[in-house]
């Protein structure tokens, strides 16, 4: 929720995490990791078809963030690809996204205020 009221121009967000019925389903569509490396996820995404996402995976092991994050920077690369045949508009939103890592975190933020969504996260983290 901080890293979403964040940036106060996004759209309509919709969110799936891994307490939903269908995790591991919803958890697909950004990653093809092992789900049973994940500890936790969120993701949220415009529900009116713009090029705005949040996605934070936390993971049990140190040892596959590096691969959390791989998976991110390709998700988001899949999205720029789409959106230049979608809504050109977006692709150049999409390609300016941020995905990084800290700590046991992989995070992909696609945003019009990104780095004021990756301080809100890390403001977060650190309240840990």
């Amino acid at each position: 929720a901080a890293m979403s009221a964040a940036d106060s121009s996004l759209p309509d967000m919709l969110t799936v995490t891994d307490a939903d019925d269908n995790a591991a389903i919803n958890f697909s569509s950004v990653s093809d990791m092992d789900y049973n490396k994940v500890a936790h996820y969120f993701l949220t995404y415009s529900s009116e078809g713009k090029a705005d996402e949040i996605c934070v995976i936390a993971l049990k092991d140190q040892t596959d963030v590096l691969a959390a994050k791989s998976a991110l920077e390709l998700h988001k690369t899949t999205r720029v690809r789409m959106y230049r045949e979608y809504d050109a508009a977006q692709a150049p939103r999409a390609e300016s996204g941020l995905v990084f890592t800290d700590g046991l975190y992989a995070v992909l933020i696609i945003s019009d205020n990104a780095e004021a969504v990756k301080a809100a996260f890390t403001a977060e983290i650190a309240g840990d």
